[in-house]
């Protein structure tokens, strides 16, 4: 069982699978498997990541039956959550699209419902129309716009706690005074998770 993010070659994907490599090649060419090659890397080089494989099985019935009537275990040691109406509503807000996908990918199969922008207008028009239960905010290099956009959001409903993603270690204290939790991208996707769980809970 591997508990990492990242799945750095096909014998790690075949193993947090359960299948064997050759199993998973044939998936990738007849089921679109998810897997990434690096740049200038062998083609034999793969990467893969957790929780796209994760949501991939989620929306293969055909594959999740196979791995759910056999003694192998679901990637990751559990069941694969699936996202119900009642689920809370996740708002993401990040300029970096491939960090949007993931974090969308990862908060899906950990049971959340995830809406996702690309920017600041995208981002409030979304959390003025829907039922947003948390937002995560991801502030980049630019806290200035980072705080703006917290401020925005506080203004139309106070009570959405909002979770701001932070590549710098410190934020001025104004910045924290105005979010609910503040994360910083060094402590990884588990941390985040953690975060969004007492926030939710918190505004319950």
């Amino acid at each position: 069982m591997y508990d990492k993010e990242f799945l750095n070659s096909w014998k790690e994907v075949a193993q947090y699978v359960g299948r064997s490599e050759r199993t998973i090649q044939r998936w990738e060419r007849e089921f679109g498997f998810p897997v990434h090659r690096p740049a200038g890397k062998l083609r034999s080089s793969v990467i893969a990541v957790a929780a796209e494989i994760d949501d991939w099985i989620r929306k293969s019935p055909a594959v999740r039956s196979q791995l759910q009537n056999c003694p192998a275990e679901i990637p990751g040691g559990a069941p694969v959550a699936s996202t119900s109406t009642t689920a809370p509503l996740v708002l993401c807000i990040e300029e970096n699209g491939p960090g949007l996908t993931l974090r969308k990918t990862f908060l899906e199969t950990k049971g959340y419902r995830v809406l996702a922008a690309g920017d600041s207008r995208e981002g409030v028009a979304l959390f003025e129309n829907n039922p947003v239960s948390l937002v995560i905010l991801s502030c980049g290099a630019c806290e200035l716009d980072g705080e703006v956009l917290a401020r925005m959001l506080k203004r139309r409903n106070p009570k959405v706690p909002i979770v701001m993603c932070s590549g710098a270690e410190e934020l001025p204290q104004r910045v924290r005074q105005l979010v609910d939790r503040v994360v910083t991208s060094a402590q990884g996707a588990e941390v985040l998770l953690s975060a969004v769980q007492k926030s939710v809970r918190g505004s319950a």
